[in-house]
């Protein structure tokens, strides 16, 4: 994801989105740790925590609990549902509902990934 909003300039002005499960610390460290990507370079960030801004291209990860600020973004390019067979079963409709509305807005990648639950799920 940062690759994505460093290779050119595609994603300025634009948004990535990380959906985590319901657990805000999640969220956190991966943007922490896309952080820490940084830090060797002495490149230090001043954002809120769940926020990381790359060449105008904010990436900002949201747990699934909260995804009305996720409802009202103006351009996602690349959305990934993290562990999204962990979410709980209402959230998981909510989220890819929301998800896929953007579709007819801005056209993003939509990234489904999770390890497996259970069989049939």
């Amino acid at each position: 994801m940062a690759w994505l909003a460093l290779k050119n300039n595609d994603y300025q002005n634009s948004q990535i989105v990380i959906v985590t499960n319901t657990n805000i610390d999640l969220a956190i460290r991966l943007i922490m740790r896309m952080k820490g990507f940084f830090e060797p370079l002495g490149i230090l960030f001043d954002s809120k925590e769940n926020v990381l801004e790359l060449n105008k291209c904010m990436i900002e990860a949201y747990p699934s609990l909260h995804i009305d600020s996720f409802r009202s973004l103006d351009n996602p390019k690349f959305i990934l549902l993290d562990e999204c067979n962990f979410f709980p079963k209402g959230h998981q409709e909510d989220v890819r509902s929301v998800s896929e509305r953007y579709i007819a807005k801005s056209n993003p990648y939509i990234v489904l990934e999770s390890t497996p639950k259970s069989p049939g799920r």
